[in-house]
């Protein structure tokens, strides 16, 4: 009896381990089956959108006559670019010339100056040169010279109180 009883007992703990596994797994069934519910529901409306949005660019497509009126429309505004661009290329063009004419005459102007300047240095020579054929270090010499003078000159009268 005794045995029977501990069999009953082993039994009746098997039964309720096995109750509670099913209770686990029916609880985990049932979160599942909700978990598709919503997922269902969820690429539904995906779904549903998608057929709207398709609906939609259906709606929106072009009729023959339309798609002709456009490629007229585009046709137009290539000729305006292509107008445009030429425009663009002939004012560059010119604008290029423009500058080079700005400075070709920007130097024939300076070269001129610098001849001027030249022929007046052969013509007049620098301060105190007495001889045309003078040397550049000898005339550097003279100037010196001259200042040394005109500045003894100065001194001299301002020390003379008289």
């Amino acid at each position: 009896l005794e045995q029977r009883a501990g069999e009953l007992q082993k039994a009746a703990g098997e039964r309720d381990k096995l109750k509670k596994e099913r209770d686990g797994l029916e609880r985990n069934l049932s979160s599942t089956k909700e978990s598709m519910a919503a997922m269902e529901k969820k690429y539904k409306q995906y779904f549903d959108k998608a057929k709207e949005v398709i609906k939609a660019l259906e709606a929106k497509q072009a009729s023959p006559a339309e798609m002709l009126q456009l490629q007229r429309k585009l046709e137009v505004k290539e000729k305006q670019a292509d107008t445009l661009e030429g425009k663009f290329s002939k004012q560059k063009a010119e604008y290029d010339r423009e500058l080079h004419l700005v400075c070709s005459a920007w130097y024939h102007q300076c070269s001129q100056a610098q001849r001027v300047l030249g022929q007046s240095r052969m013509h007049f020579p620098a301060v105190g040169a007495s001889a045309p054929g003078i040397s550049f270090l000898a005339r550097q010499r003279q100037v010196s010279q001259q200042r040394q003078l005109s500045s003894s000159h100065v001194y001299s009268a301002g020390s003379d109180p008289s």
